[in-house]
C-alpha cells in the first residue's frame, strides 16, 4: 500500500517516497563501498563502453567501477519495482554479477551500458515480485 508519508527508525517524516527512494538509493551506495573498500576509479574518464569491454576481458576493477557509477539509478528502478529495501539491495548485486558474466554479450549497437544494466535489473527485479517467498 502507498503512503505518501514513511517514517524511518529514528521517527524523520519524509514528504514523499521519491526522497525516500534516495536515501534508500545513498544506503546502497555505502554497502557497496563498504563490500569494495579498494574500489578506486584507476581511470575516472573511461567510457562506460570501454569498462564493459575491460569486464569481458575480466578485469573486475572495471566491474566495480560501473557499480559505482551506476548503481544509484539501477538501485531507484529496482526499489520503484519491488518497495523493499533488502530485495532492491540483493536484485542490484545481483544486477552487477549478471552483467559481469555476460559482458561479452554486450551490444553496444543495441544501447548503452547504462540502458543494458537497467533492463538486467528490470528482468530480475520482475522475476522476483513475480516469485512467491517463502518465510
Amino acid at each position: 500500500m502507498f503512503r505518501s508519508e514513511l517514517v524511518t527508525r529514528s521517527g524523520s517524516h519524509y514528504s514523499s517516497s521519491a526522497h525516500f527512494v534516495q536515501l534508500q538509493a545513498a544506503r546502497a551506495a555505502l554497502a557497496v563501498r563498504h563490500l569494495f573498500p579498494e574500489l578506486h576509479m584507476r581511470d575516472p574518464i573511461a567510457s562506460d563502453g570501454r569498462l564493459v569491454e575491460r569486464m569481458a576481458a575480466g578485469d573486475s576493477v572495471a566491474q566495480r567501477e560501473l557499480a559505482a557509477r551506476h548503481q544509484l539509478s539501477v538501485y531507484a528502478q529496482v526499489y520503484a519495482i519491488l518497495i523493499d529495501p533488502m530485495a532492491a539491495e540483493q536484485v542490484v548485486v545481483e544486477t552487477f554479477d549478471h552483467a559481469w558474466r555476460s559482458a561479452r554479450a554486450f551490444n553496444a549497437a543495441a544501447g548503452s551500458p547504462l540502458a543494458w544494466l537497467s533492463e538486467i535489473a528490470r528482468e530480475l527485479a520482475q522475476r522476483r515480485k513475480r516469485t512467491p517467498t517463502t518465510t
